[in-house]
């Protein structure tokens, strides 16, 4: 199978969570697997790949604005099947109201992103991978300023920070996802 790994990464997060799921197809049998970033790729080259993960940061509470370019660029019903992934400076959802709220607000229309495009350009979409990211320090501010300026929930905020996401169980998840993925395609 031939396998690519796409992404935009503004920070680096995300490159990082696309080097783990590299490394992740490349632990499966026997098959050949290549990574570009999002800028060195044409949505024509996607053609020549049996599977395709996209990947970028949220900004603005969804997926990089290149990387929506670049999806709307891609076919309707392409040969390839498609896998996401993103990263966040949001709370993971957990079941807690206040963290899945949060997530929702800041970082859910990624999913929803992918959605869009799994519907209208009628996607085989096998699923997606998701997690927290290290705020820039401009994005810190605004978390604070704007997201949680209670102080008690800032400092929780800042212990989570305090890990570096994403953290090295983060890249061994993405790498499980990935393999994941390949696994179910059979």
């Amino acid at each position: 199978m031939k396998i690519l790994v796409v992404y935009h990464s503004l920070s680096g997060q995300t490159e990082k969570i696309a080097k783990a799921i590299y490394d992740g197809c490349g632990e499966a049998e026997d098959h050949a697997v290549t990574i570009l970033k999002l800028k060195e790729v044409k949505p024509d080259f996607l053609k020549d790949f049996d599977l395709v993960f996209i990947g970028a940061a949220c900004h603005d509470s969804a997926l990089t604005k290149k990387a929506i370019k670049f999806m709307h660029k891609l076919p309707v019903k392409p040969d390839y099947k498609v896998a996401g992934f993103y990263t966040h400076s949001s709370m993971m959802a957990d079941g807690t109201e206040r963290n899945d709220a949060m997530f929702k607000q800041w970082a859910g229309m990624c999913t929803r992103n992918f959605k869009y495009f799994t519907k209208n350009k009628e996607w085989e979409y096998l699923g997606e991978f998701h997690c927290m990211g290290m705020p820039n320090k401009l994005i810190k501010g605004f978390i604070h300023r704007k997201i949680i300026p209670d102080k008690e929930e800032w400092q929780d905020y800042l212990k989570l920070l305090e890990s570096k996401p994403p953290t090295e169980e983060d890249c061994n998840n993405a790498k499980k996802f990935a393999k994941e993925i390949i696994n179910s395609m059979g």
